[in-house]
């Protein structure tokens, strides 16, 4: 109980000098539920539970596999750890419990190349009874990239599974590989004619990034800029923006979904937006206000394009000279990179190398 109260006192105010303390003495409970939970957790905390590492480690010989399965993630997410957490995934993929098996995808796929040797048993998960499972193992394999390209003849098969979010998340996964996934454009060029929408968009992404084929996704993307679900509607933004000039005719479109409602969507559209004409009056408003977002992913993106942008974005200076305070490391290393690219002399003033 103290355990699940410590969580909770986790998610409504982020204090970690009591709240760690908690859930390390819950790795040490005689119950495996406990010692799950409390894994869990100091996962969700990242960098800040750095100090569970020894336990957590010696919990990766647990006698309980979900326990063994919990501390492993967690390892990932709080200092990196890739080589006694791989192992403990791989055999996670074939735990009784879908969300587990779920969660050991994940993970091997956030590792991503490194994850090599998981490929394997990532390609026969592809064949998980349960259809969210299959999804996530081919987002998986397609975030290890090239180093697991003898997955795409399995992933190709799944672009005819019997779910459309599998058959969309193996056209996606396939884009991954580029040029090496050359033999199955016949297979995505067929799924444009699936009679969902979000997988069409998914193929067509694909059909660009294997082979540039903007002809074939230009229709496609466009009419994904009016998906439903945000997500792919992103998608789409983002394969746009990367197809640059060649893809004017979104131009309106995506000019429209600078007023978005979603502050995601806004961002995603404004660096399409640049990508393909090069705007920069309505576009760096957008990026100023990722900047300022929660989500440090939208941080992070908005930094990038800003610095893509160079000169023309010297109003996003002082914003970006704040976010050199942000807590997380990597956009602060972007912020320092874009204000180097707009302004080299305030990056040197500022001891920016």
């Amino acid at each position: 109980m103290l355990v699940h109260a410590a969580e909770s006192l986790w998610k409504i105010d982020r204090q970690t000098k009591t709240i760690v303390p908690i859930l390390m003495e819950g790795l040490g409970s005689d119950e495996a539920e406990v010692r799950g939970h409390a894994a869990h957790a100091l996962g969700e905390m990242g960098e800040e539970a750095k100090v569970a590492i020894p336990q957590l480690t010696k919990l990766l010989k647990d006698k309980d596999e979900d326990v063994r399965i919990h501390a492993a993630s967690s390892l990932w997410e709080i200092a990196g750890q890739v080589k006694p957490v791989i192992p403990v995934m791989i055999e996670a993929l074939k735990n009784k419990d879908p969300l587990l098996r779920m969660e050991a995808a994940h993970v091997l796929g956030e590792i991503g190349e490194e994850a090599k040797t998981a490929v394997p048993a990532l390609i026969e998960a592809l064949k998980d009874d349960n259809d969210d499972v299959r999804g996530q193992v081919a987002r998986a394999l397609g975030d290890i990239g090239p180093n697991a390209k003898e997955a795409v003849p399995a992933l190709a098969k799944l672009l005819k599974d019997r779910d459309a979010g599998v058959r969309g998340d193996a056209g996606h996964a396939l884009g991954e590989f580029g040029p090496a996934a050359k033999s199955v454009v016949p297979a995505l060029t067929e799924a444009l004619k699936d009679k969902d929408l979000a997988v069409r968009v998914h193929a067509a992404e694909s059909l660009w990034e294997i082979d540039k084929l903007a002809k074939l996704a230009l229709p496609v993307l466009i009419e994904g800029l009016g998906h439903p679900d945000i997500l792919v509607r992103i998608d789409a933004v983002h394969a746009l923006g990367e197809i640059g000039p060649m893809a004017k005719a979104a131009t309106p479109t995506l000019t429209k979904l600078l007023k978005d409602k979603d502050l995601r969507m806004r961002v995603h559209a404004a660096s399409a937006l640049w990508h393909i004409e090069k705007q920069t009056a309505a576009v760096i408003p957008v990026l100023i206000e990722g900047l300022k977002s929660p989500d440090v992913e939208m941080r992070r993106e908005a930094c990038e394009e800003l610095g893509e942008i160079g000169a023309p974005a010297k109003a996003a200076l002082p914003a970006l000279i704040e976010l050199l305070k942000d807590k997380d490391a990597e956009a602060r290393s972007l912020a320092g990179e874009a204000i180097k690219a707009i302004d080299p002399k305030e990056a040197a003033k500022r001891g920016i190398k």
